[in-house]
């Protein structure tokens, strides 16, 4: 399941993407979720919660939030989501680099169809290891979902507590050692940042003073023995992406 945001203050254009995009992933057997949000106010109103979708359509020109400024907003919380520009004006396409735009596309171009199917093409081959699902057997129930979702796992005695933003923020629980996870993501995007925890690095906010904050606010404590490493393996990962 693919989440997709579309914000955009022009109800009559966000109908008509929405469109486009509903029968590029129907035609291709993909499953996915699109939200409408028809300004930068309501997008960032869901705080941490943004990062739920893996590929956001931007308008540029929206009341007094625009969509450079809501992206700078979504940044500060995630920076793996592709983000798309749609937008009637050319003169903003410079601004775009600021905020990791994947994709700049204007609202009047003849080919405007073609330009967005070949853009989520592209995402989509990109996605490829993002999209594949996991499944888990919870204490609570059976959840599949990507690893993407994770924030971190915590251990706690012999249980695991998996902190996971899945349309809103929740904890799971299933008994094994942290070990087995750490294994099994070691090339996964995770992080064995001391012996209770394995973070999903696209949620570390920074590495500083032994320290590693989460987007969340969570604080961690680092491995003094490994942190040179830990640092090391962080910036090798931000810097594939």
């Amino acid at each position: 399941m693919i989440n997709i945001a579309i914000c955009d203050d022009e109800k009559i254009f966000v109908k008509k993407l929405n469109k486009v995009v509903s029968n590029y992933l129907d035609r291709n057997q993909i499953e996915y979720n699109i939200d409408l949000f028809y300004s930068g106010e309501d997008f960032v109103e869901l705080g941490i919660n943004m990062s739920q979708y893996s590929i956001l359509f931007m308008d540029i020109e929206m009341g007094s939030l625009n969509g450079i400024d809501t992206a700078r907003i979504l940044r500060q919380y995630y920076n793996d989501s592709y983000l798309i520009l749609v937008t009637a004006f050319a003169k903003y396409s410079l601004e775009g680099y600021s905020v990791d735009t994947t994709r700049y596309i204007l609202k009047t171009d003849p080919y405007f169809v073609n330009a967005i199917e070949e853009s989520l093409s592209n995402i989509l081959q990109r996605m490829k290891v993002d999209m594949e699902l996991y499944t888990f057997e919870f204490k609570q129930c059976i959840k599949s979902f990507n690893l993407n979702k994770i924030a971190y796992i915590e251990s706690l005695m012999h249980t695991l507590v998996f902190h996971v933003i899945d349309n809103g923020y929740k904890e799971y629980t299933l008994r094994a050692p942290l070990t087995y996870y750490d294994n099994m993501f070691s090339d996964k995007g995770f992080i064995r940042v001391q012996q209770s925890y394995l973070v999903n690095w696209r949620f570390i906010e920074r590495i500083n003073n032994y320290m590693i904050e989460i987007k969340d606010g969570t604080k961690i404590a680092a491995s003094k023995k490994t942190y040179k490493d830990i640092k090391k393996k962080y910036v090798e990962l931000k810097g594939e992406m």
